[in-house]
């Protein structure tokens, strides 16, 4: 099954400003439009046009978590965003937002206090978001 453009991104971005540095803004953005593929920290600097210790820093600078970090909360919004659609499987969730297994996605959502389940409900996305937000808030 073909993962759907993630059309959702606004949303996100509408969520955490008030929340972040523009620096960080503009990293989650780079992110979010890059598809199911999980990228690279180097990649998604360059894409920025900037090193990637640049880019550390930069994120460091604005008072944000680590690049790697944000990559890991942006699969799971777009992991949260497929578990409020009854026709994907976690498998196929887990597969196409680049985690190894469905349990690799469970851990990572857990991780987050994001239990699987809680994103199946209706507002499991904007559940996410708002998590997303305040993490972003208390770094």
């Amino acid at each position: 099954m073909d993962l759907p453009a993630f059309l959702r991104s606004p949303e996100v971005i509408r969520t955490i400003r008030p929340y972040c540095h523009q620096h960080v803004v503009d990293f989650i953005e780079v992110v979010l439009a890059a598809g199911p593929t999980p990228l690279k920290v180097e990649t998604l600097a360059n894409r920025l046009r900037v090193h990637r210790r640049a880019l550390e820093q930069r994120l460091a600078g604005a008072g944000g978590p680590r690049p790697i970090q944000l990559i890991a909360w942006c699969r799971l919004l777009k992991a949260a965003d497929l578990l409020e659609q009854d026709n994907w499987t976690v498998e196929s969730i887990a597969e196409a937002c680049g985690y190894c297994s469905a349990g690799a996605l469970r851990k990572a959502a857990i991780r987050r206090r994001l239990p699987i389940r809680r994103l199946r409900t209706e507002r499991g996305f904007a559940t996410a978001v708002l998590s997303f937000a305040e993490a972003l808030r208390l770094s």
